[in-house]
């Protein structure tokens, strides 16, 4: 079973071809220990910060990680805001020296997280033309020097914090291998003895991983080696890193089983990815492929400019779209793994199998699959309790008998937080877990934890765009439309086989505006036959356009599949969305579209 461990690379912005070597070497180390550990990295630059927040309130808290790695050169950064101060009542010199004493602190407290310090040698160069920037340099290296004197040095000058020195990148980047590599196993041998003061209160059974097992029979991926078809060295290295970041990328999903490119086991491996690279000018060409068993299952490419920005840039936007389109939850290497599972006997499939079929089941929302779904996840929980994704699956499952009348029983939203709770218990880093956590907050009005359980959402995996757009969804509805706006266009750009539920958001986002035509054009790539609202969306889109003939039809197709409409329509409106101005405003489109509305106000 493997075990996630999170690192935080924690310095200010003169040291970024150093963070990049510390993403490239946690990226070969994740290849070299695949099925013993996925590693985490957490940089700033890869989050989707808002500019509604400040970049502490959006990233990891650092003494919640397991590894910080900290360095610094010639610039401790700028101060924190005043909000934002020490114990006492100091302000920080900058992020980073937040994140250092964050960590430090907590290591005193409880042994962790490891911290790993890293300073780099020699003098930046500086224009002498350019007095500004020099005396900007010059200030910023005293506050370092002071900063490290005050904070890591006794009176007598000797060091009260370890650190390591390095003069050039290739030397950083083999010593940083070195000693992650080191370290890594130390807190997988420690990690066999249980911390009884961290240990979940719920007595179920505690495993020594944080993330859920994939069962030993789903078919497994492999990233073949991408391949340059030239002798370009930068090319060559442009390969090598896509290959890392996509092997990397796909494993921060629980639901896949990853292997390396190299094993020597194949007994599971079904899908294959492969991918090649071709460079005109300064123009490449990326041709990307899924194959299951040899057949090809997706194509596509992808042409970017490397001239045209960063190229480290380049390489994330690519893996961001590779990845989503592959491993999202209604990513096409998903539904090809649904389709696999839904050809088993649904009374035998394993809690992992389970949450596989739950994806499937997202994309649709149909009330037949909801019932027996329910009954499959039921089962093999009691078989897997530990299982925490299964757990959150079920949640959301107890959460539509109450949001979409779905073979209700009583206490559908008590069920929901308590499976949800018990998810975020055996593992918090479990993305599905926090969404269930959201999903419950929200349907029983919670909205304060709601947000604080999407924003959670948002900064564990930002390529799982089916998960964020959920988190979108209850952001938006919740009132704070742009916001999730923002996060749902994020998750269309970057996976073009997104659910069509995405386009649901954007409607209401549009129809609140009274802009009815762009309203109706989301509408019409909602594209879910078998759920109400797609109707419902239609109707009254089409009825505040005086599109009557248009309107009625899509009333009358609501109508087939929820007859009662008109006698709950204020309550199912209400369920979903905070505002009562809103719901007004959509009964308004309803009665245009000639809609009885016999509910009680």
């Amino acid at each position: 079973m493997n075990r996630r461990l999170k690192i935080f690379v924690s310095s200010p912005g003169d040291v970024i071809p150093e963070r990049q070597v510390a993403r490239k070497v946690i990226g070969a180390l994740n290849e070299e220990m695949m099925g013993k550990v996925f590693l985490v990295p957490i940089l700033w630059e890869q989050e989707p910060l808002l500019a509604s927040g400040t970049f502490q309130t959006q990233i990891d808290p650092p003494e919640e990680v397991d590894i910080l790695l900290g360095i610094l050169w010639s610039r401790i950064g700028s101060p924190l805001p005043k909000n934002l101060l020490r114990d006492d009542g100091t302000r920080y010199e900058s992020g980073t020296a937040f994140e250092l004493e964050s960590a430090l602190t907590r290591y005193h407290d409880r042994k962790k997280p490891d911290v790993l310090l890293y300073r780099k040698l020699g003098a930046p160069s500086v224009s002498l033309e350019n007095k500004k920037e020099l005396m900007e340099r010059l200030e910023q290296m005293e506050l370092l020097d002071v900063y490290i004197k005050n904070n890591l040095q006794a009176d007598d000058g000797s060091y009260l914090a370890a650190f390591h020195t390095f003069t050039t990148e290739e030397q950083f980047e083999e010593i940083l291998k070195t000693h992650l590599r080191k370290l890594i196993f130390k807190q997988l041998e420690n990690s066999e003895e249980p911390e009884s003061e961290t240990a979940p209160t719920t007595g179920m059974p505690v495993t020594d991983s944080a993330v859920p097992s994939v069962s030993s029979d789903v078919p497994r991926v492999v990233v073949q080696p991408f391949r340059s078809r030239t002798n370009d060295e930068e090319l060559s290295s442009f390969a090598e890193g896509l290959t890392e970041d996509i092997t990397s990328g796909l494993a921060q999903f629980s639901h896949l089983s990853v292997g390396a490119s190299n094993s020597d086991s194949r007994s599971h491996q079904r899908f294959t990815v492969e991918g090649s690279l071709r460079k005109a000018g300064r123009t490449v060409r990326a041709s990307i492929k899924l194959l299951e068993t040899g057949s090809h299952v997706w194509a596509e490419q992808f042409d970017f400019d490397l001239d045209a920005g960063d190229v480290f840039e380049a390489q994330d936007v690519l893996t961001d779209r590779i990845v989503a389109t592959l491993a999202d939850p209604s990513g096409v290497l998903t539904r090809s793994l649904v389709a696999w599972v839904k050809q088993k006997d649904s009374t035998l499939l394993s809690a992992h199998e389970c949450v596989l079929w739950t994806f499937g089941y997202l994309q649709q929302w149909r009330r037949d699959e909801h019932l027996a779904l329910r009954t499959a996840l039921e089962r093999a929980i009691e078989e897997e309790p530990a299982h925490a994704d299964a757990r959150a699956c079920l949640s959301m499952l107890y959460v539509d008998e109450h949001r979409l009348y779905f073979n209700p029983r009583p206490g559908a939203l008590d069920r929901a937080l308590d499976e949800a709770q018990r998810a975020v218990e055996l593992d918090a880093t479990s993305q599905l877990a926090n969404r269930a956590m959201a999903e419950a907050h929200y349907f029983r009005r919670e909205l304060g934890a709601c947000r604080v359980a999407t924003d959670r959402v948002l900064k564990l995996n930002p390529r799982d765009t089916s998960t964020i757009a959920m988190a979108g969804l209850l952001i938006a509805f919740a009132g704070d439309w742009e916001a999730g706006k923002t996060v749902v266009e994020r998750g269309v750009a970057m996976n073009p086989h997104h659910a069509g539920w995405f386009h649901g958001i954007l409607m209401w986002y549009y129809y609140r505006q009274r802009k009815y035509k762009k309203a109706l054009a989301e509408a019409e790539q909602w594209n879910m036959p078998w759920y109400p609202w797609n109707h419902a969306g239609m109707a009254i889109c089409h009825a505040q356009l005086g599109n009557v003939e248009e309107a009625r039809k899509h009333l009358d197709n609501l109508l087939k599949l929820s007859p009662r409409y008109g006698k709950i329509a204020r309550l199912d409106l209400s369920k979903w969305f905070v505002s009562e101005e809103h719901v007004e405003h959509a009964l308004e489109g309803f009665v245009k579209a000639g809609l009885a509305i016999d509910d009680p106000v």
